[in-house]
């Protein structure tokens, strides 16, 4: 496997993985600043009750962009949106009282775009890597991806756990 190939094929592996990492580290720290703000789960429901209709509309929509546009920019585009919203939405939050609506577009817009981002990284593993090594490749960005779910909490529990982060100091 030429050098070239084994950078794409880690790359594509790890992706997923610390995207995952991301997004459960997001969940983890909307349940606890959701919590500590409110002293009530009532909004966790809600909040994810409709982050998970975005995923609903992404399946729907995912297979027309994926078929029907260059997947590479609907993964990146995907990304950029995410991140996007993530920074700007820093800024807009309120620690202390934070605004619900703001929480619901935020986990609206994350879980559409790794509804839509998902499938169309795992469309293109097939035009990017040799068929001789596809099946290896699926099973260990699967281990990775599982990995990450075991790997976030335990990140996101030591970044709650450090005395000197407080998310209500701006």
């Amino acid at each position: 496997m030429t050098n070239h190939l084994k950078r794409t094929y880690v790359s594509l592996m790890l992706s997923p993985f610390f995207s995952q990492i991301g997004s459960a580290i997001y969940v983890l720290g909307l349940n606890w600043l959701i919590v500590k703000s409110t002293g009530t789960t009532q909004l966790l429901g809600i909040i994810e009750g409709i982050g998970g209709f975005a995923f609903l509309i992404g399946d729907l929509l995912v297979g027309l962009l994926v078929d029907q546009h260059n997947r590479k920019y609907v993964l990146i585009w995907t990304d950029i949106i995410a991140t996007l919203v993530c920074v700007v939405s820093s800024f807009l939050i309120n620690n202390n009282t934070p605004q619900v609506w703001l929480l619901i577009l935020i986990t609206f817009i994350l879980n559409l775009m790794l509804a839509l981002n998902y499938p169309a990284a795992k469309s293109i593993v097939p035009e990017v890597i040799n068929g001789n090594y596809l099946q290896k490749f699926n099973a260990l960005s699967n281990t990775f991806f599982g990995l990450a779910n075991i790997i976030a909490p335990v990140i996101g529990g030591v970044l709650l756990a450090i005395n000197g982060i407080d998310f209500s100091e701006w």
